[in-house]
């Protein structure tokens, strides 16, 4: 989540942005330990991180996108994401059950800006990304595969508030997951039953809507702080008859500051930063 300081970033819908920065990063995450899950997961993270950019790799964001086409509208990408773990011992429905291992999802991405202006007071875009991607699970012994993910966004930015200081976001998606994934959340299998949790087979379908907002600030070049919100919304969902299923509505909360310690004299021409 480090954004790159330049001088006047405003004069194209283009900009040259640094091929390779790095520097260290800490992190407050509070996010649900699954989906619908009452028990709320707080980690806290102290970690080097680093950005490259190329016509055609870019690694950032805690991602890795391999760009297959990139226009002014249009960029179509093969990406690498993940998500945190979750220990049954935190969460009690899940006492005795296989714990949650850290996801990673591959797969392609389309990302369309339908609107991207620039000018002295700062610049709007509005982007619709659809993401269709595999979900492999890992406690870094094995992988599993999940199962397919699709993921469809829309998302406001407005950056270059408060001479180049301030940048606002936010955005609005909804999430299907297939047979794998949703088995891996909400299936209760027979040897896990008990009086209180009765076998239960997922099915595949419509998990939930998402709602975020999130803030950046950088108080001087190379120091960047933010904030995200978000609200989940898993009314509706397909397996909300699932005895491990306990709310409709999910929260999380990510505070972190980063410190830039190095970039790169190179360039690149990036659309959509």
């Amino acid at each position: 989540m480090a954004l790159v300081f330049l001088p006047n970033p405003l004069l194209s819908e283009e900009q040259a942005k640094p091929g390779f920065e790095f520097g260290l990063a800490g992190a407050s995450v509070q996010v649900a330990a699954y989906p619908s899950s009452s028990v709320t997961s707080e980690r806290y993270f102290l970690a080097p991180w680093f950005i490259y950019r190329s016509d055609k790799v870019q690694v950032k964001d805690g991602g890795i996108n391999l760009i297959a086409y990139e226009s002014d509208k249009l960029t179509i990408d093969l990406g690498l994401g993940g998500s945190l773990n979750a220990d049954t011992s935190e969460t009690p429905l899940r006492d005795g059950m296989p714990d949650i291992d850290y996801l990673l999802e591959l797969g392609p991405r389309f990302d369309v800006r339908l609107i991207d202006k620039a000018n002295s007071h700062g610049r709007n875009r509005l982007n619709w990304t659809t993401a269709y991607r595999f979900a492999l699970s890992t406690d870094f012994k094995r992988l599993d595969y999940r199962g397919p993910v699709l993921n469809t966004e829309l998302s406001f930015r407005r950056s270059g508030l408060a001479d180049n200081k301030l940048s606002l976001q936010a955005s609005i998606g909804s999430t299907w997951v297939g047979n794998q994934l949703m088995d891996y959340f909400f299936s209760v299998a027979p040897e896990f039953e008990t009086a209180n949790r009765p076998r239960y087979n997922a099915n595949g379908g419509f998990l939930g809507f998402d709602l975020s907002a999130g803030l950046q600030y950088k108080p001087v070049p190379t120091v960047n702080t933010f904030l995200g919100i978000g609200v989940t919304s898993l009314s509706g969902s397909k397996n909300d008859d699932s005895p491990l299923f306990e709310e409709d509505i999910n929260t999380r909360i990510i505070i972190g500051v980063s410190w830039k310690v190095y970039q790169s004299k190179r360039t690149v021409i990036v659309a959509n930063e």
